[in-house]
């Protein structure tokens, strides 16, 4: 069975209040054993990675958006032809959107945004994303308001939460998938 990326046993220790033998109160540490907080990227390193997706989206539909304006000053005096062009080139941002997400979600881990800012997304187990994982949080993003909900104090928007997936640091997934190798290699062991 996998360890979700969420449950990872890491030793941690607390100060504890006990009593010596004199009765008086003294600290100590203590060992014990917690789930690995998850450092999910913080909202303006996903503020970033949205800036820079529009910009690369609005790059693709550049030379789509020429041709149908050359088409709509070609049949200027047709007034319909001109309309129809405009609802194919809307029709085709709306197709560009989610297309763009799930194609680099799940064919890179990341959207171009991600690469620039060294993050990657993963699963619940610290896997790349299948394709239904990739579509679940592409679709989940059309949600109205979903960007707002990356401004929560988990730096997780729904996209993430309802698709059980993650955004990382590349150092902090390099340091889970290291210790699930480790866990991996104890429970072989057992």
């Amino acid at each position: 069975m996998k360890t979700p990326i969420d449950k990872i046993p890491v030793e941690m220790f607390r100060t504890v209040h006990k009593k010596d033998v004199l009765g008086n109160r003294v600290r100590d540490r203590e060992k014990y054993i917690a789930n690995k907080k998850l450092k999910c990227v913080d909202t303006g390193r996903r503020i970033g990675h949205l800036f820079i997706d529009v910009i690369c989206m609005q790059l693709l539909f550049l030379p789509i958006q020429f041709v149908l304006g050359l088409l709509i000053i070609a049949t200027a005096q047709d007034e319909i032809a001109a309309l129809t062009y405009n609802f194919y080139g809307s029709i085709f941002g709306l197709i560009l959107y989610p297309s763009y997400y799930f194609f680099f979600e799940y064919k890179f881990q990341k959207t171009p945004g991600k690469w620039v800012t060294g993050t990657i997304v993963v699963n619940e187990h610290g896997e790349k994303l299948n394709a239904t994982e990739a579509l679940t949080r592409t679709i989940i993003r059309l949600v109205p308001f979903e960007a707002f909900s990356c401004f929560s104090d988990s730096n997780q928007g729904w996209h993430d939460k309802w698709s059980n997936t993650y955004v990382l640091q590349k150092k902090e997934y390099e340091e889970i998938k290291n210790r699930l190798k480790e866990l991996n290699a104890e429970n072989e062991l057992h």
